[in-house]
């Protein structure tokens, strides 16, 4: 069982070199190929990236999907551990995955045991996004996920932060879809291959330090991207039954944001902030959130 590393890189060559260090320690003396997928960083990694590891370099930005699929066209082994820059491997990861997918001819992905630095979980997977969820918002969709999900049948979705799959399986499913930014591709990456017949499974015995943070970005530009792509999936999987009613409800919800984040006091670039996202929202939720 063969296993190829791809890692994506944008202008964070310090964490990228942490995780190539961590992964070095940790694969030993087993054989693995490593492929870099650095997004036309304006911090060059050509130089500082040990041997044994095969840089691609996109010419131009490419986004993140998009360059997992290049990292992903690169490789040669059976599976391949995707990782983003700030994901370190901190126990031994080719074992276990080569075991688990050794064991299964139809497990297609596999994630695995998130911590912080004190190993305190720090989240890998996520229930299969309802249409409920997205009208109640991401607050109210955590608090009450038990209920939103209790007839899910345990079905989940892997982050992509650190993720494994076969390779096969994600050749078969047309890898990575490009039209979403970044947000949800990995959520759509899992559905699909469970819906094309092929299982996904934790491993805990891998460990991967992964705090987040590595891409941040302002609070409105997330919130506004999260709806966009959510909406898109949803969509794309058939579970939107009533368009017209969760635009609505989706209107209400922002409206009744914008005036509560309205009110004086607290930070005044943060409010400004989170108020210009509830105006970008409240602008495009009749389009699907589609500028």
């Amino acid at each position: 069982m063969s296993i190829s590393v791809v890692v994506t890189n944008y202008n964070t060559k310090g964490l990228t070199l942490r995780c190539l260090d961590g992964l070095e320690r940790q694969v030993g003396h087993q054989s693995v190929q490593v492929i870099v997928v650095d997004d036309a960083s304006t911090e060059k990694l050509a130089g500082a990236l040990p041997a044994w590891v095969d840089l691609v370099e996109n010419k131009t930005n490419q986004g993140y999907v998009k360059s997992v699929n290049i990292g992903v066209g690169r490789a040669t082994g059976d599976v391949v551990l995707l990782l983003d820059s700030d994901a370190c491997p901190v126990s031994d990861v080719v074992t276990p995955i080569a075991e688990a997918f050794a064991r299964n001819d139809r497990l297609g992905g596999l994630g695995f045991h998130l911590v912080d630095t004190v190993g305190r979980p720090t989240g890998a997977t996520q229930p299969e996004p309802t249409a409920l969820g997205l009208a109640l918002g991401q607050a109210l969709e955590q608090r009450f996920s038990h209920w939103i999900h209790r007839r899910s049948d345990g079905r989940f979705t892997v982050h992509s932060c650190a993720l494994a799959f076969r390779r096969k399986a994600f050749m078969e499913i047309g890898g990575f879809d490009e039209e979403f930014d970044f947000l949800d591709a990995d959520t759509d990456f899992s559905m699909r291959l469970r819906r094309a017949g092929w299982e996904i499974a934790m491993e805990k015995r891998v460990r991967i330090l992964h705090e987040g943070s590595g891409s941040p970005q302002a609070t409105a530009t997330r919130v506004v991207r999260h709806h966009a792509n959510r909406w898109r999936l949803l969509e794309k999987h058939g579970l939107i039954t009533h368009p017209t009613l969760l635009r609505g409800v989706l209107a209400l919800r922002h409206a009744a944001e914008f005036l509560w984040l309205s009110r004086p006091g607290g930070d005044p670039a943060t409010r400004a902030d989170k108020l210009s996202g509830r105006r970008r929202l409240m602008s495009t939720v009749w389009k699907s959130y589609r500028s």
